[in-house]
């Protein structure tokens, strides 16, 4: 048995006989092998989110520095809401201390008539003696109080909004 073993042996040698060139042969295929796998290595790990110490930290300034204009609109708003308020108090308080009434003279409506005589078409101005009932007539008085009232209150109020949306807007 002994003998045939060694036969078979020194038969499988001659049949695979190993050269150099089989060595370099198998070196260069293991090194693609390992080339192959290390690409495929790549190629999964390219799609990981790989952040930098560097990238944090900047990222974590950039929050602070939001919030803290953040933080500074909200005081804007607040101070310009504040101001708004003190404003249309202030005018409420403006208008309604002038209580005097504003009187405007214009002349009352009457329905056109002809003159009776000749004398009372052709009288003269009143500021020059005549009889003043020729263009202008009687008077009536009208207080324009409440519409003047009504027109600072409606303007005033919408250029306290107007002033109160810019003093809101992001300095």
């Amino acid at each position: 048995m002994g003998c045939r073993a060694r036969a078979r042996g020194a038969h499988f040698m001659e049949v695979h006989r190993v050269t150099p060139a089989a060595y370099i042969s198998l070196a260069r295929d293991i090194i693609v092998l390992a080339l192959v796998g290390f690409l495929v290595y790549l190629l999964i790990s390219f799609g990981e989110n790989r952040v930098e110490k560097k990238d944090l930290k900047a990222l974590e300034q950039r929050i602070v520095d939001n919030a803290a204009t953040q933080k500074r609109w909200r005081d804007e708003d607040t101070h310009a809401n504040t101001q708004r308020d003190a404003s249309l108090a202030q005018l409420h308080a403006d208008v309604n201390a002038h209580s005097k009434p504003v009187i405007v003279r214009v002349p009352a409506p009457q329905a056109p008539g002809l003159p009776s005589t000749a004398g009372e078409a052709t009288s003269a101005h009143p500021e020059c003696g005549g009889a003043g009932s020729g263009s202008g007539g009687p008077w009536r008085q009208i207080d324009i109080r409440p519409d003047l009232t009504a027109l600072k209150l409606k303007y005033g109020a919408a250029l306290i909004d107007c002033k109160a949306v810019l003093d809101k807007w992001p300095q």
